[in-house]
């Protein structure tokens, strides 16, 4: 019954709807290794001063040599390299250690001021590889677009948080869950996207450990259906629970695929990351007392709000 009124949301190279009255609970993206963050409502003076303090700072600092285990302190700053492609981006690279016998990473800072919003991300590069890595990170700056989250580019390229960067292949993560506001137990459904890692078993083949988990709960749980269900094209599984116990009623349905192998070309493994959706609703400690509550939802109306999230889940059109 929430979805009557639904929003679209986009997320990696996907689009989702979602109820109107879920609000953004927490999200997080990486693009190439980048960790990206946003910052809005920001003027063009405090995106100045933001990076005007971090550039001082490591101006300031001084690394550390720690060859042999002997720990000195050099005279060689941090900030290795500071330039802006554009007028209103900046790329900063440093290094806080000196290891003649195990060279260190840099790292490398990114800030880009669109409209009202700064964006900015780290990178950790390989000191053999520091020229590419620094002119990747320049090119970066200067390919992120301005978006609404509910804006749905038709070009291929990578939705996260307030922006866009287009791309026909990446290494990418994007994780985002919603929260329904003042719903006695709670109700949050939640989307993560990544790569494929060889360690990944499939969801039905971790039942045991998923139960373990549940502890002292795990006896006083019922499976209204589990098996294969595929989900936006992706052959995944779904498990879904019903957990009633001290008369606390509550609901913890998920659906993952496994993704496509690491091998597998760029644009087939971007339209098929290893996904975990999942919506909990009831059980959760709410209230002025913070105990835990039943489910607002009966079994039937959790069981298609299910059905609705999964329906509005796809791969955005043009996306690869």
């Amino acid at each position: 019954m929430w979805m009557d009124e639904s929003k679209v949301f986009g997320i990696g190279r996907f689009v989702v709807a979602r109820p109107s009255d879920f609000v953004i609970l927490t999200q997080s993206y990486k693009f190439d290794g980048n960790t990206l963050k946003t910052s809005r409502n920001k003027s063009i003076l405090e995106f100045k001063h933001v990076i005007a303090k971090r550039e001082k700072y490591l101006r300031e600092q001084r690394r550390r040599d720690d060859t042999a285990g002997k720990f000195e302190n050099s005279n060689i700053p941090w900030l290795e390299d500071a330039r802006s492609p554009t007028a209103d981006t900046r790329v900063l690279t440093y290094r806080k250690f000196e290891d003649l016998e195990s060279p260190d990473i840099y790292q490398i800072e990114g800030y880009a001021y669109l409209g009202s919003t700064m964006f900015s991300w780290t990178f950790n590069a390989d000191p053999r590889k520091l020229p590419l890595a620094i002119a990747s990170n320049a090119s970066f700056a200067q390919n992120i677009k301005l978006r609404e989250n509910s804006d749905i580019p038709s070009e291929p390229g990578f939705c996260f948080d307030g922006g866009f960067v287009a791309s026909k292949e990446g290494i990418e993560w994007a994780r985002a869950y919603f929260k329904r506001p003042d719903t006695p137990g709670s109700a949050i459904f939640g989307i993560e996207m990544r790569p494929r890692l060889k360690s990944d078993d499939k969801l039905l083949d971790r039942v045991p450990t998923l139960v373990r988990m549940l502890a002292n709960l795990a006896t006083y749980t019922r499976t209204l259906r589990s098996g294969d269900r595929t989900v936006a094209g992706m052959p995944g599984e779904e498990l879904l629970i019903k957990i009633k116990a001290n008369g606390i009623t509550a609901y913890k349905f998920i659906w993952e695929f496994q993704g496509r192998d690491d091998d597998d070309d760029g644009p087939i493994s971007l339209a098929n990351p290893n996904t975990r959706i999942e919506l909990r609703v009831g059980g959760a400690k709410t209230g002025e007392d913070a105990t835990s509550e039943t489910s607002v939802l009966t079994e039937e109306e959790t069981l298609a709000l299910w059905e609705a999230l999964l329906a509005g889940f796809q791969l955005r059109p043009g996306a690869v």
